[in-house]
């Protein structure tokens, strides 16, 4: 069994003026608690943020990535049907880009499926009244491909 921490201090900033000091200062007091035990897989961010937030969670992630390497800094972005002011992007697409570009740091953060962030189930059940729900995978496996990654992008 597996686990990723969730923690106030990981999660509760204003992530578009996060102040590197205090996000080190945070992250490393969990770390130093946490990262020996065995069932520690990552470190929980954000659920669904907006693309105005990617800044303030690479900052973050950064600090994760460098005291518990191999550990995720987990986020859990918008599925395909997030409005364009829930996304702070233009459509889909250019959240996906923004992530990447942003947050995942290219191609050597996102080569395993288990990378930095998620799909949820929901985004891949094809719900009636969300006839686009399915594409989600298709769409990130796409942006993945568009920098280079190969490979089928798998859910966690």
């Amino acid at each position: 069994l597996k686990a990723i921490v969730s923690d106030a201090s990981l999660s509760n900033y204003d992530w578009h003026k996060v102040d590197p000091a205090k996000a080190r200062e945070n992250v490393t007091a969990v770390v130093n608690a946490v990262r020996n035990h065995p069932a520690v897989i990552g470190y929980y961010l954000r659920d669904e943020p907006p693309a105005s937030y990617f800044k303030g969670l690479a900052t973050v992630a950064d600090v994760v990535k460098e005291l518990h390497p191999g550990a995720w800094p987990y986020i859990n972005l918008f599925p395909n049907y997030a409005t364009p002011g829930q996304l702070a992007t233009p459509d889909y697409p250019a959240y996906l880009d923004a992530f990447l570009r942003e947050v995942a740091n290219g191609r050597e953060e996102i080569e395993e499926p288990s990378g930095p962030f998620s799909v949820s189930m929901a985004q891949i059940q094809r719900i009636p009244k969300r006839p686009r729900v399915a594409s989600t995978p298709k769409s990130k496996r796409g942006a993945l491909l568009d920098i280079g990654v190969p490979g089928d992008l798998s859910p966690l």
